[in-house]
């Protein structure tokens, strides 16, 4: 088996101020990921702390008219090429842009999309997110044919599959958005990767109320390290923050308020033989 790297993923819920990011940041380096990316980072000032807190990372920051960014980070010692992708955000302006690193390998490129697509149930919303995945889904086309084989894609986030309402009814439900999309990127070679919990994201008004919004996906030429739960069942992302503590818990209360009301994934993979040290 060749050399490994950690990945994670994050809605961190806006960095709000100096003792939230330093919340978040210390669950960062519990995981001690080679790659990581953050959801809702908002401004210079969130940039800034996130990059002298990681010095062996390199970072790119999503850039637009919406308020809250993207901020991904890449350890130093992988190769990598970072691209905003404009074109996911299916002509709204005030929708973050995706980011696409490219991690070069012996093999061939390892290609991690961060995303954070449309939130809401309205049928624009719905709408928008539908477009945003087809658009995922034809950059996993293109990558295969750039190879002429299929592509080692990965593409991971706060994939807000909610469902869509009208009239205050529920005319298409979470696990029907998350079923339908699951299918749509089997077309293209995609699964989405087990995870060791299906809520990922908990209200904080009502603790009773959770939802499974944070996804990964990737293609059967990525190698994903297996795990197990307690039980026994395998799984590939380890869903970690709230979910780590019983329901109605002073802990997972806590973890809602003052770090995020979404858990964090983390997983790895196989990348290459050997992995050059800084």
């Amino acid at each position: 088996m060749g050399s490994r790297i950690k990945i994670l993923w994050w809605n961190a819920h806006n960095l709000r101020d100096a003792d939230h990011a330093k919340r978040i940041v210390s669950r960062i380096k519990e995981i001690d990921p080679d790659v990581f990316g953050l959801g809702e980072v908002v401004g210079e000032p969130a940039y800034k702390f996130i990059a002298q807190e990681f010095l062996k990372h390199n970072f790119c920051m999503t850039y637009g008219r919406q308020a809250q960014e993207l901020l991904i980070g890449v350890r130093r010692n992988l190769q990598a090429f970072f691209s905003q992708k404009t074109e996911f955000q299916s002509d709204n302006a005030f929708v973050r842009p995706s980011v696409l690193v490219t991690i070069n390998d012996a093999e061939s490129p390892l290609n991690i999309l961060f995303v954070y697509p449309k939130s809401f149930t309205l049928p624009k919303d719905f709408g928008q997110r539908d477009d945003f995945f087809q658009r995922v889904f034809a950059l996993k086309t293109l990558l295969d044919k750039k190879v002429a084989r299929d592509a080692r894609f990965i593409v991971c986030g706060d994939m807000n599959t909610m469902g869509m309402s009208y009239l205050e009814r529920d005319l298409i439900k979470s696990e029907d958005e998350i079923h339908h999309l699951s299918t749509e990127a089997g077309n293209v070679g995609l699964l989405f990767k087990e995870k060791n919990s299906h809520g990922t994201w908990a209200s904080k008004y009502r603790p009773n109320r959770s939802a499974d919004l944070d996804h990964v996906i990737a293609s059967d030429s990525v190698e994903f390290i297996q795990r197990q739960t307690d039980s026994g069942r395998s799984f590939e992302i380890k869903v970690s923050g709230w979910a780590d503590f019983p329901a109605k818990s002073p802990e997972h209360a806590d973890f809602i308020d003052h770090v995020s009301d979404h858990c964090f994934l983390s997983f790895e993979v196989v990348i290459a033989e050997k992995i050059p040290q800084p």
